[in-house]
């Protein structure tokens, strides 16, 4: 780890990377929003990324007028690819101080940002913030310190009411996320092999491990509208690759066998996905869900006994059919 320090009286230069894939009214609408956050001693770029729609993004003419980038990717190889992809390309000839990635699906504070920048200015230590994350727009917290349990194999999202800096192991959510680009190099940026899920716990464990501490202002809030879940049932998407990347996490980062993280796996999915099938509108709803699990545990094995990693499918549509516009 290098020093980090910034003058007090510098203006950071943050690249704001809102994701899109099939979500682009969130995203212009989010974009819009975080343009007109308060930016007091931030030079604030703000791009909003679309991350190989199926129909290619065009910018409202309110995002034209708040100066809004678009950044078109030709293919979604997943949020950590996208946001990699976008880094390089709005990085090109341009230095930035921050990097700071946002799910689609938020709502932030109007101070959010300024809150989050303060930390990196007081702390030169902190290679990462978060903010404390909330569900919808009410006030019940949906986490801000993620915990990394290497001995139970396991991850939770907790509230950080405290605030400060986080313990080992722990993670910052991933829908927000503020990192300085000298940690976020050093550690040689956010994986790109996941798709989805434990990109940003990867990342996090990366930077506490060269010596980076990781960070949580509470003042800070966002609003997360968690479209993982659709009326409490768990989307395709999640039950495939949460089932998948919690074998691959655990095995890259901390050397577990997938022999005994397996059983670990099905518990967690168990609680995280099973159970919340009771919640299915109806029994053939609950057993797609329960065949792209089982997907996801097919599609780990390749990696885990060769030591490859997870590969993108293409031959199955992770939409569910529920999500598909009525004709």
């Amino acid at each position: 780890m290098t020093s980090g320090k910034l003058p007090s009286d510098l203006r950071l230069r943050v690249l704001a990377l809102i994701v899109d894939f099939r979500t682009s009214a969130d995203a212009a609408r989010l974009s819009r929003q975080v343009a007109r956050s308060d930016t007091a001693g931030i030079d604030l770029t703000v791009c909003h990324v679309d991350n190989g729609n199926d129909v290619p993004v065009a910018l409202t003419e309110e995002e034209h007028r708040h100066g809004i980038r678009l950044i078109r990717l030709p293919s979604n190889g997943g949020y950590g690819s996208g946001i990699r992809a976008a880094i390089a390309r709005a990085a090109a000839g341009e230095t930035y101080d921050a990097y700071w990635f946002l799910n689609s699906d938020l709502e932030v504070e109007n101070d959010t940002l300024t809150k989050l920048t303060d930390v990196l200015r007081d702390h030169p230590e902190a290679g990462a913030v978060g903010p404390t994350v909330l569900w919808g727009r009410g006030p019940r917290v949906w986490g801000a310190r993620g915990v990394v349990s290497p001995l139970l194999g396991m991850t939770a999202m907790t509230p950080w009411p405290q605030g400060g800096e986080l313990p080992h192991w722990s993670y910052i959510p991933g829908c927000s996320m503020l990192v300085r680009r000298e940690a976020y190099e050093e550690v040689g940026g956010i994986p790109d092999r996941y798709g989805m899920y434990y990109e940003e716990t990867e990342l996090s464990v990366q930077l506490q491990q060269a010596g980076w501490s990781l960070h949580v202002e509470p003042d800070a809030k966002v609003y997360h509208g968690v479209n993982s879940r659709d009326a409490g049932v768990p989307a395709r998407h999640h039950a495939f690759y949460f089932t998948r990347n919690n074998l691959y996490f655990w095995k890259r980062n901390f050397s577990i066998p997938p022999l005994l993280q397996l059983p670990r796996t099905l518990a967690v999915v168990f609680k995280d996905v099973v159970i919340p099938l009771r919640h299915a509108r109806s029994p053939a709803e609950a057993l797609d869900r329960l065949r792209f699990v089982g997907m996801g545990l097919l599609d780990a094995f390749p990696f885990l006994t060769h030591r490859h990693t997870p590969r993108e499918r293409r031959h199955f549509d992770l939409r569910s059919p529920e999500d598909e516009p009525a004709s």
